[in-house]
């Protein structure tokens, strides 16, 4: 298992006092290989109530791992938690790998 952070801003010009900053956590898991799948991953946005959970599964397919990739650069930045199920090595995802290294 490898953990990542990424700290954001949620910040409106008018009223920059009020910002909040959180750690977007990043969670991946090595698993065995999942037929036809690259991954699973769950995004969890903890900034609304009631929290909201959504999975989505990355198939073994051209460009999914480029979506994989760039779906969850987008969850993270926008403060959710993501948790990915894969058998990847960290290096196959560079995107992901680069915020893990932070």
């Amino acid at each position: 298992m490898w953990l990542g952070e990424l700290e954001y801003t949620n910040q409106t010009e008018e009223d920059a006092e009020a910002s909040v900053e959180r750690l977007a956590n990043l969670t991946v898991y090595l698993v065995k290989p999942i037929p036809a799948l690259l991954a699973v991953v769950r995004f969890t946005d903890l900034d609304v109530e009631p929290p909201s959970v959504i999975e989505d599964h990355y198939h073994d397919d051209a460009g999914e791992l480029e979506r994989l990739q760039e779906e969850v650069l987008e969850a993270l930045y926008a403060g959710m938690d993501v948790a990915i199920a894969t058998h990847l090595e960290p290096e196959e995802m560079p995107t992901i790998q680069e915020i893990l290294a932070d």
